[in-house]
């Protein structure tokens, strides 16, 4: 049991870790990174028109515009606050309308999910389930246990009184 327990969580890792890390999401970052540079290709343009639902054409011409303005002008820095520099740029300077579809794509990329929390969140229901419940139960309880624990969000809209009257009708 404890075996293919581990398997079993082993591979829930690994594809929740390969759905973290998914090709488009790299080149949606990929993209963000290169346009904060200002130096995109045609292909980083459709990733990022489609990904802020933009016109790509709109985008493309919003970055030209931006690239040929002076230095002193717009934000200059490579660091992971970059994002946050022109999107305040913008702000104070009244461009957002102009530079909507540039704007858009930004203020969507802050906003995206930065973890998908289910393998972390099996890890931390485990250890409290097995803590408080180690030594009174056998395994397979402890496994049903966790299922139910870790997965609170589906479990929550069951009906404790039909599952009640379910377990009435089977003893009887």
């Amino acid at each position: 049991m404890k075996i293919s327990g581990y398997y079993e969580l082993l591979g829930d890792l690994l594809s929740a870790m390969d759905s973290r890390f998914n090709q488009e999401t790299l080149s949606l970052i990929e993209a963000i990174a290169s346009l904060l540079h200002m130096e995109i290709k045609p292909e980083m343009i459709d990733v990022l028109a489609k990904f802020s639902y933009t016109s790509s054409t709109g985008l493309k011409t919003e970055i030209k515009i931006l690239k040929h303005l002076p230095k002193s002008d717009k934000p200059n820095a490579t660091s992971s606050e970059s994002i946050y520099l022109w999107l305040d740029w913008l702000k104070t300077n009244n461009s957002i309308s102009t530079y909507g579809c540039f704007y858009k794509t930004l203020q969507l990329f802050t906003i995206i999910p930065v973890t998908s929390c289910t393998c972390e969140r099996v890890f931390s229901k485990m250890t409290i389930v097995k803590s408080k419940l180690r030594s009174t139960m056998k395994q397979e309880r402890l496994d049903s246990l966790l299922l139910l624990f870790t997965e609170q969000e589906l479990t929550s809209g069951i009906n404790l009184d039909s599952v009640i009257d379910e377990f009435n009708t089977l003893e009887a």
